[in-house]
């Protein structure tokens, strides 16, 4: 007959092993309960107008915190409706809104700057007579160049640049701007058309940092009331190219999304050239003019700002809150019409 006691040991020892198989056994069913009952996360609409916080500083990829406008130093300027409604780089021309201004003042032959500063060839044109605005012109050369840089390709060529209405057949061109231009892809023995894919998506993911946009994106189309013309690209300057991209608008959505934000309520932005800025809308008053309302430092001085037109019903005022006016460059000076 066996040892009472080294049965009692077993059987206590049963007990346990069986007492944690089960534990075991439990916490294997509510893991496997738990991961058959996870949702998909849910989605976020985005609205027509987001509100200030979902958009402020948007275009930033690092966080910083941006200095706001001032709340009571501020001033104001009176700007013709004629004059300045249809003039700048915001300006919103198609079939409902045709371009009412006169010819840029500022044309530069585009194949003036054909070559890099080697010499080197960066595109081929369809003629020697393509005009662009000056700064339309040094922001498709910089790109291009750069383009070249990363690519080693030079097959971009350029067909159309600043017409009249009469070659344009339309007041609803951007062309009658000068601050639009088409590609086309010159292969040596063809010609296709620019898709802006493959090695051409370089141009497509960077244009924004050179203030351009692609106008017409196939799935913008209903907005635009446009085709998709992946060639066809429209200069809005920097920040703004930046934000359409980073809250996917087209020209359309900016102009009427841009009308929530005010002088107390303005859109703040880190923009890729490490400048910061502040965007506002003033609804063009009725009469002869308008009151733009700038800041201005404790001196007095106006902070660095530019005043553009949306052809539509009012002004978007862009201010550079890094650069003093003095410490401004050429290129940020000329983004947009300058009313200080």
């Amino acid at each position: 007959m066996g040892n009472p006691l080294h049965r009692r040991r077993l059987k206590y020892k049963n007990i346990v092993l069986a007492a944690a198989g089960m534990l075991l056994l439990i916490v294997i069913l509510i893991a496997a309960c738990s991961a058959g009952d996870k949702t998909e996360p849910k989605k976020t609409t985005e609205s027509s107008v987001p509100d200030s916080s979902s958009v402020t500083e948007s275009s930033s990829k690092v966080e910083k915190t941006i200095e706001k406008l001032p709340k009571n130093d501020y001033q104001y300027l009176s700007i013709e409706n004629k004059d300045q409604l249809n003039t700048g780089d915001l300006l919103l021309i198609n079939s409902e809104h045709p371009y009412t201004g006169s010819k840029p003042k500022e044309l530069k032959a585009i194949y003036e700057d054909i070559e890099d500063d080697n010499g080197k060839y960066l595109f081929s044109m369809s003629s020697t007579e393509i005009e662009l605005t000056t700064v339309m012109a040094n922001a498709v050369r910089n790109m291009l160049k750069d383009f070249e840089t990363q690519t080693g390709l030079t097959t971009i060529m350029i067909v159309d640049g600043y017409q009249t209405e009469e070659d344009s057949g339309s007041s609803g061109s951007e062309n009658l701007t000068g601050m639009a231009v088409d590609f086309q892809l010159d292969l040596g023995d063809e010609y296709p058309a620019f898709d802006g894919k493959g090695e051409y998506t370089w141009i497509m993911e960077n244009c924004s940092d050179y203030g351009l946009i692609a106008r017409y994106p196939e799935e913008k189309k209903e907005i635009t009331k446009q085709d998709a013309d992946p060639g066809h690209f429209r200069y809005v300057g920097i920040p703004h190219a930046q934000i359409m991209v980073d809250q996917n608008w087209c020209l359309e959505e900016y102009i009427e999304n841009i009308k929530a934000y005010t002088y107390e309520d303005a859109l703040y932005v880190s923009a890729e050239n490490g400048t910061d800025y502040a965007v506002y809308y003033i609804k063009s008053e009725d009469g002869a003019t308008t009151n733009i309302k700038y800041p201005v430092y404790d001196d007095g001085s106006p902070y660095a700002y530019t005043v553009s037109g949306n052809n539509v019903d009012g002004y978007i005022i862009t201010v550079d809150l890094t650069n003093k006016p003095e410490e401004t460059s050429d290129d940020n000076s000329d983004n947009a019409t300058d009313a200080s």
